[in-house]
């Protein structure tokens, strides 16, 4: 094993990383850093504080085919290879994005490239920093871009260091802003001209020589203690990039690549704690033994046959949830986790699925989203619930519901829909789930409700469908202490932003008497109808949530087939 630590701008390691010359090995983790870790990255740039260092590996033995680069970019072997990043890539991969050179998942990347803000006070000491901002998500810079504000520099523009037309143009714009006199302008081209130079820091490289892919994965677990610690997940999938298992693992990424898994957020992590399971009947990582890739499960079947019984259960579990419970992407789709168990029964059921079935695993997914079942220790809820699978006789989907505790599989109470939630949360989706069933539309446009959020990503900005305050929250402040009142679930109906748009903060009563009667059949769907009656004034918001809490408990009950 050699070493070999060189200093490098890191402005080269960038293009090196973005041309080609630096790939990402398969056993690297997917990109998971946050807009704002990106920005503070960036700062700390600015400021002159060191980033750490990067490590290379060049394998003892040839090249191997790269793991996929930020969403799907596909590396390939350039004749100036300089080896395999396996240290380094949540902080080159955020370089790119910043600058402009990585295709983010949503708006072409516009939520993650970023802009230096000369109009930002410089003397702020909070955590997270207030020189650099990025489109995606806010706003309020969102509308400083679209009114071409001269102080918001795009970082791209920084890319290449001091450009001196950049720099004229930039001040003679900030010179004719209201208010900003010579010594603040001064100070803002002061900050552009330490930007110019972010990327002309020196950074350590280390590169790794004459190592087994073995070895390289050690190194790999070894070094990624610091920053965003490895999990125990990432450490264990990292053990498929040695020997036959490599085909696998490639086989792994191609499928969570693909369209539905990328829009209801079923990434690599995901599939490889399906994998455990489907291979080794549990899915506690520490429980793995050494040789657990090698060693046939509890089927006989080798690591491949596993992945092959797994991708094919997974597809399946994913297609239900989107095509039958209406969770057409990641923000609506309670847990990844669960659809891991719905693989796995759909799987000993040989993908049968009748009608009993699918009200079964219908009202064991609202359940255990309702409840939060898989927010507490995954690994120990998942063994249960297969357990359970694995112990049906012939009804698995029964087996399921059977291995709810009391509270969990309990009915439906009104008073679940009455108290506080994020408009987004467990209740939500489960109400969606339900319009879905029960062929819900748009008041205004007769738009399905199942149709409207396809089409949005992995999130829901940029989709048709939003939450609806029936009281909105502007009426409900002028009466209850806490303005928070209006976000309950009783309160919720899910429309087109559109429709939203045109209710506005009108009281429910006025909204209701300018729906037409088809329109009006159309809101009945949701108990928004003519036997609302007196509820909808304003007045009586309280006994609005209390009546519409009973009725929608009473419908979700029936559709969900509770006792």
């Amino acid at each position: 094993m050699r070493f070999q630590t060189t200093t490098r701008p890191l402005r080269e390691l960038v293009r090196e990383f973005h041309s080609g010359n630096i790939l990402l090995p398969q056993f690297q983790r997917d990109y998971v850093w946050k807009p704002v870790k990106i920005r503070n990255l960036l700062d700390s740039l600015l400021k002159g504080f060191p980033i750490g260092g990067f490590y290379l590996w060049r394998p003892a033995n040839g090249t191997f085919d790269a793991k996929p680069k930020g969403l799907g970019v596909k590396g390939i072997i350039t004749r100036a290879f300089e080896g395999y990043l396996i240290d380094g890539q949540q902080r080159l991969t955020s370089l790119e994005a910043a600058f402009g050179l990585y295709a983010g998942e949503d708006k072409h990347g516009d939520e993650l490239r970023c802009y230096l803000d000369l109009a930002a006070s410089d003397t702020d000491r909070s955590r997270d920093t207030c020189l650099f901002v990025s489109h995606g998500g806010n706003r309020s810079v969102a509308r400083r871009l679209e009114k071409a504000d001269s102080t918001l520099v795009p970082i791209n523009q920084l890319f290449d260091g001091y450009d001196p037309e950049l720099r004229k143009k930039t001040e003679e714009s900030l010179r004719l802003i209201p208010g900003w006199d010579a010594k603040r302008v001064d100070s803002a081209m002061r900050r552009l001209d330490q930007a110019c130079t972010m990327l002309e820091q020196q950074i350590p490289c280390t590169t790794i020589s004459d190592v087994k892919d073995k070895e390289a994965v050690e190194v790999f677990s070894r070094l990624n203690k610091g920053g965003t610690a490895l999990k125990q997940g990432d450490v264990r999938a990292a053990e498929l990039a040695r020997g036959p298992s490599v085909d696998v693992l490639k086989r792994m990424r191609e499928f969570v690549s693909g369209e539905r898994p990328q829009r209801l957020g079923f990434g690599f992590s995901f599939a490889f704690r399906a994998l455990v399971v489907f291979h080794r009947e549990s899915a506690q990582f520490k429980a793995l033994k050494p040789d657990w890739i090698d060693t046939p499960g509890p089927h006989g079947r080798s690591l491949a046959a596993s992945w092959k019984a797994s991708e094919r259960a997974i597809g399946e579990a994913l297609t239900f949830v989107d095509e039958r419970m209406g969770w057409a992407n990641r923000a609506l789709l309670p847990s990844v986790n669960a659809v891991i168990i719905l693989a796995a029964a759909l799987d000993k059921a040989e993908f049968r699925i009748t009608a009993s079935d699918e009200q079964s695993y219908r009202r064991w997914l609202c359940l255990t989203a309702l409840r939060g079942v898989f927010q507490g220790s995954v690994e120990t809820t998942i063994n249960r619930f297969y357990r359970a699978i694995r112990e049906a006789k012939r009804d698995v989907s029964k087996g399921l519901l059977g291995a709810l505790t009391r509270d969990e599989g309990r009915r439906l109470r009104a008073d679940e829909l009455r108290g506080y939630a994020q408009p987004w949360g467990a209740a939500t989706q489960m109400i969606h789930a339900w319009l879905v069933g029960q062929d819900a539309k748009d008041w205004l446009n007769g738009e399905s409700v199942n149709a409207l959020p396809r089409g949005g990503g992995r999130s829901l900005a940029g989709c048709g469908l939003t939450v609806h305050h029936i009281f909105p929250r502007r009426v409900v402040a002028d009466f209850a202490e806490n303005p928070d009142d209006a976000n309950c679930p009783a309160n919720y109906s899910l429309l087109s932003q559109s429709t939203n748009s045109e209710f506005g903060d009108k009281n429910p009563d006025e909204v209701f008497s300018i729906l037409t009667p088809d329109q009006r059949k159309l809101a009945a769907v949701k108990f928004f109808g003519d036997s609302a009656g007196d509820h909808l004034k304003p007045d009586r918001y309280y006994e609005f949530c209390e009546w519409r809490a009973n009725r929608l408990a009473e419908s979700i009950n029936e559709w969900l087939g509770a006792d």
